[in-house]
């Protein structure tokens, strides 16, 4: 992991560092700059570093994607959570996929192919998961999805995400809550206008409106997403503290 340090601190200030003051606005990449940055750290081997080997990844696991992020945040260049450049790393819900639902959506995230949103929070219900109120009802073939979410990173842009959403209310989170897979352009559901936060961090609010998903879009077992969620908000949270350090270790320098 030392050796994987240096090199992407090396990567930071020869490629990210200097970009800085060369952009109009330093918290948005373009496309050209990303994908630049996408194929040297694909030639560097470092692309999707944190995803296990059996599925396709560099196998460097939480700890080994806590060093690069750490390194990588020493810039401010993008989002503080963006990778910039050491993509290919999925929300860990995408594990748990059937093998059909990973070729469909994990194996792109993992080639860069395709980028995607989690919807979980709700404008009442942020950690407490048992106050979501979006819905999924059962339709024949179909599930109906109604209601919001609200603080959705990279919504606007994703190719597709998971959205979380009670099946059984009564049941709440004991067997009631589920999650699906949504892909960008399904009728019924529309995305904000982005909110733009002091973390450059780009928002949006995300409704549902009958909006209809397959049987197949279902994750896991229909009621048991709590435990995805958990397992999920585990790996993920523990990000915020190589960010953090990243972001003081350059302010210090």
């Amino acid at each position: 992991l030392q050796r994987v340090r240096e090199t992407v601190r090396s990567f930071v200030e020869k490629e990210l560092i200097p970009l800085e003051p060369t952009l109009p606005d330093p918290e948005v990449i373009p496309p050209e700059v990303r994908a630049e940055l996408n194929r040297k750290v694909k030639a560097m081997g470092l692309w999707a570093a944190a995803v296990p080997e059996s599925e396709g990844g560099g196998g460097l696991g939480v700890l080994g994607h806590i060093v690069i992020r750490e390194e990588v945040c020493r810039t401010i260049v993008g989002d503080a959570r963006d990778e910039r450049g050491f993509g290919g790393n999925p929300w860990p819900v995408l594990y748990s996929c059937t093998p059909e639902q990973k070729a469909r959506y994990l194996v792109p995230m993992v080639r860069g192919d395709a980028t995607m949103f989690f919807a979980m929070s709700e404008p009442g219900a942020g950690n407490d998961a048992g106050s979501i109120r979006t819905t999924a009802v059962r339709d024949g073939d179909s599930w109906v999805l109604n209601g919001g979410k609200t603080w959705i990173t990279a919504a606007g842009s994703a190719d597709f995400g998971v959205v979380f959403a009670m099946t059984d209310p009564a049941k709440g989170v004991r067997g009631g809550l589920s999650c699906f897979f949504v892909d960008r352009d399904t009728p019924g559901m529309t995305i904000s206008p982005p909110h733009r936060t002091i973390g450059a961090a780009r928002v949006y609010d995300i409704f549902f409106d009958d909006c209809r998903v397959s049987l197949e879009s279902v994750i896991g077992e229909v009621g048991e997403a709590f435990e995805l969620a958990q397992k999920t908000l585990t790996i993920t949270r523990l990000m915020q503290a190589p960010i953090s350090l990243g972001l003081a270790q350059r302010a210090l320098e």
